[in-house]
């Protein structure tokens, strides 16, 4: 490919206004097909009537594993390794395929024939028979072959065997042919000879060689002089009118059924003859009407013949294109670019064929089957919330089905399109492979579902000494917050007048950073109950908390208590993280002491609730 690069205005420009001048860049697209090195190609001829030619040394590469299919110039496949080996004198060509479907044609290579017998005929003597007599002979051919002659066959114009031996001898006036036939049954042919006669009364028997032959066709006339004085003139015409000649021997290419005269004339007297040449219509190839298909699919050739017998053999050209070549209505291989075939007809009765191939265009429109799925409206989202997923199919036939997977595995819906919503957090990679009747393609898109924010303000409902405070905290450093009370801060601090009862709510909107939002609420009652228990005795009960603040250990001493005490612990956000139940003594007393050593620093309730004691203490752990 080359990009060309051109300074029409506006042109292109960099950042200083600098305009790119003409100018072509070239580069190559290697689209991963594989890769046939013929250069060591190395193609052994076949032995005449053998099979025993051979195409190798060629090597391949890809990026899969390669097979590949050998085709002779019918669209036969004739081997399926990439040395071609015990084949007959052919054309062939090579097909390289890979698990990607990508192929790489090689050849065409001709295996050549050898072996055949030669005949040499430019010193031959023809020897004319005396009139009435069978004295006539042929001598002076001479043959050549690779192996033995196993047999001479020499006819006259009826057929017949007349002769056995290179030499013929012993024949009358009149057409003689020759066959040399090797070892391995290859054959040669030469002739038909005239041996004239010698005396008697001039005589013509003309001959066409060959006598039926194709429209167009080549053929070679002979006067068959024989008598006379022996030096004869010659006058040619035709019916129908149109030839003539005073050749002794002239070519001539009918184009239809003709009969041919000949008057012969000794310089005394005159005779006449004539032969007919059979002229066997040409039959005419008809290879269908142009198509226009989607890219990537294959289609079907419509061929038919007229002009001849009826019976015909196909013949369609590239055969790399077809699955085969020889058959009527072949089905071509999946196309991608605008491709014409060629088609030719033999007449399987006369053995003409057709001179000039019907051409048929079949026009690939549209692009490659591609797929680029993704997900809509992003490839981040949060546990819970919805999003789509697209398989954005395109080129091929059009009419597509879909199969998605996932990793982690998901139960998916074979459609081009659908939403989805995940509970689980994790990265989802998700492959769709389309199918448009013809070829597959795959895509993949990968989704990340995000965890939402943990929030944990404690306890729903949350009761306090009027006295005291309390910090909210929404956690998830690095978020966005928003308080109800319009607080954008990961901590608040709540409290109240101390005048009385008060109850406050607060909730607050968490995002995190991968706009995940969670929300949390919590009620905070300030209660003067909870700062002190009212009982007709309680002027009875004494009670000492210390020291406070404190490093790690609080001392507790309750003196006058009548039952069983429970002290509950606290953290700031009203949290519990401890519970005991302490039994006074004889005398009413329980000293008991609290640790809090490995707790973080901060703000912390002792809650004592007991008959005749209800109250809450503050202690600062340092």
């Amino acid at each position: 490919y080359t990009l060309h690069v051109y300074s029409t205005f506006p042109g292109i420009v960099d950042a200083c206004d600098n305009a790119a001048i003409d100018h072509d860049v070239p580069f190559t697209l290697d689209l991963g097909a594989p890769t046939l090195n013929s250069l060591s190609v190395q193609i052994d001829p076949a032995t005449c009537g053998m099979d025993n030619g051979s195409v190798t040394g060629l090597s391949a590469t890809g990026q899969t594993a390669l097979s590949y299919v050998w085709r002779n110039s019918y669209g036969t496949v004739v081997g399926n390794e990439i040395d071609l080996i015990n084949v007959p004198a052919e054309e062939y060509t090579l097909e390289v395929h890979d698990l990607m479907s990508c192929i790489t044609y090689g050849g065409p290579w001709t295996v050549e024939e050898f072996g055949a017998p030669e005949i040499d005929d430019h010193d031959i003597i023809i020897t004319s028979s005396n009139y009435g007599a069978n004295n006539g002979s042929i001598s002076g051919i001479t043959v050549a072959s690779s192996f033995n002659i196993a047999e001479y066959v020499w006819t006259d114009d009826q057929g017949t065997v007349v002769g056995s031996e290179l030499d013929l001898s012993g024949v009358a006036t009149g057409y003689y042919t020759l066959e040399v036939i090797d070892e391995n049954t290859c054959s040669a042919i030469t002739g038909p000879y005239f041996v004239g006669e010698i005396g008697g009364p001039l005589s013509a028997y003309p001959s066409a060689s060959p006598s039926v032959i194709c429209s167009g066709d080549p053929v070679t006339l002979s006067s068959g002089a024989g008598g006379g004085s022996g030096d004869y003139t010659y006058s040619w015409t035709s019916t129908p009118a149109g030839f003539t000649s005073t050749l002794g021997n002239p070519v001539v290419t009918p184009a239809e059924t003709i009969t041919y005269n000949v008057q012969l004339f000794d310089g005394y007297i005159y005779a006449d003859g004539e032969v007919t040449v059979t002229v066997q219509p040409i039959p005419m190839p008809n290879a269908g009407d142009d198509q226009s298909i989607p890219h990537g699919i294959y289609t079907s050739l419509d061929g038919s013949a007229y002009n001849g017998s009826g019976e015909y053999s196909y013949y369609w050209a590239p055969i790399e294109k077809l699955i085969d070549a020889a058959a009527q209505n072949p089905q071509t291989v999946n196309l991608y670019e605008t491709t014409p075939f060629y088609l030719t007809v033999e007449d399987n009765q006369t053995g003409c064929v057709s001179i000039d191939p019907d051409e048929v265009i079949v026009e690939v429109t549209g692009g490659f089957l591609s797929t680029n799925p993704s997900s809509f409206p992003d490839s981040v989202f949060c546990i819970g919330e919805e999003f789509w997923l697209h398989a954005n199919g395109g080129g091929g036939s059009g009419d597509y089905t879909y199969t998605w997977t996932s990793v982690p595995a998901l139960n998916l819906p074979a459609e081009s399109s659908f939403s989805l919503s995940i509970d689980d957090p994790d990265d989802y990679q998700f492959e769709v492979i389309i199918f448009d009747g013809y070829n597959y393609a795959s895509g993949e898109v990968v989704v990340s579902i995000e965890p939402l924010p943990v929030i944990d303000l404690g306890a729903a409902v949350q009761t306090l000494c009027i006295y005291d405070t309390v910090i909210l905290d929404a956690g998830n450093p690095g978020s966005e917050y928003l308080w109800s009370n319009g607080a954008t801060t990961q901590l608040i601090t709540v409290g109240t007048t101390g005048l009385g009862y008060d109850e406050q709510e607060f909730s607050v909107n968490v995002f995190n950073q991968e706009g995940c939002e969670a929300t949390d609420n919590v009620m905070i009652i300030f209660d003067y109950d909870a700062c002190v228990g009212i009982e007709e005795n309680e002027s009875d009960i004494r009670l000492q908390v210390f020291p406070n603040p404190t490093t790690a250990v609080v001392n507790i001493i309750i003196d006058g208590a009548e039952s069983e005490i429970n002290i509950d612990v606290l953290n700031s956000t009203g949290a519990l993280f401890g519970e005991y139940s302490f039994v006074p003594d004889a005398n009413g007393m329980i000293k008991q002491n609290l640790s809090l050593r490995g707790r973080p620093a901060g703000i912390y309730l002792i809650k004592l609730d007991g008959d005749g004691i209800h109250r809450t203490v503050k202690i600062i752990l340092l």
